[in-house]
């Protein structure tokens, strides 16, 4: 039966690491991006940081954690992205991620997008501001929710599930990205992440996705004496079939 399944989910709950300094701390699975210099004079690198329920903090949809990333009165743009999540090519995904935000005074909001490969982000974080059309192009995105009025609008401390369009993966894997804006310099301007999700269609049984890792190549003794090739991508099923 052909249903969308989760091919990969993180809840905030595997744990944060620091990602090169104190101040940005960020889910297991993911890094930050930004926009460096988009307003003269303000500190456009976001400070990133988790919530804990059991601490008596509310921002968190769904079990204990989840990540954060705000700004003290500057502007700014970053973007939370995962790490490769491997998929079967030629079959649609789509993401997901419940998106909160905290604005005291100015405006700003978030959005939700599936990049088919790493698009632009394997290099460093900081982004300058020339690149923003060759981030936003890389990126299929879904609607944006905010502080503007309209059919957008999410108010204060209102959880949203954000969602991508349905992309056709190329690259035998994808990367989910979530951006939040901070449009101006507010005392405080937040967007709270939780439970990321890419689903994919699949039919049946069909077989998972390659496991990442380096070519295997396993040699077999055909009926006349010669070897046999046998040779995939990433070696997690032939490993468990052969016990390599």
């Amino acid at each position: 039966m052909a249903e969308w399944r989760v091919q990969h989910q993180n809840r905030c709950e595997q744990g944060f690491h620091d990602q090169d300094a104190s101040e940005r701390t960020v889910p297991n699975g993911t890094s930050v991006h930004w926009i460096q210099g988009s307003v003269s004079g303000d500190y456009n690198c976001p400070e990133m940081d988790f919530k804990d329920r059991d601490a008596g903090e509310p921002e968190v949809y769904e079990g204990r954690f989840s990540a954060s990333g705000f700004y003290i009165y500057s502007t700014g743009r970053y973007w939370l992205v995962s790490e490769p999540i491997y998929v079967q090519m030629g079959r649609p995904c789509r993401g997901f991620a419940w998106y909160m935000h905290t604005f005291s005074g100015g405006h700003g909001g978030g959005r939700c997008g599936l990049i088919d490969g790493d698009g632009p982000f394997n290099g460093g974080p900081k982004w300058a501001l020339a690149n923003t059309p060759e981030l936003h192009a890389a990126i299929s995105w879904g609607a944006w929710r905010g502080t503007y009025s309209g059919e957008s609008y999410l108010r204060n401390r209102e959880w949203a599930k954000l969602s991508t369009p349905e992309i056709m993966p190329s690259a035998g894997h994808v990367r989910l990205a979530m951006q939040f804006n901070s449009d101006h310099r507010a005392q405080h301007a937040g967007g709270h992440w939780d439970v990321f999700t890419v689903e994919q269609y699949t039919e049946g049984n069909g077989p998972p996705p390659p496991e990442p890792g380096d070519v295997l190549r396993v040699e077999i003794t055909g009926p006349n004496g010669g070897p046999i090739q046998v040779q995939q991508v990433g070696g997690g099923l032939l490993a468990r079939l052969f016990k390599l």
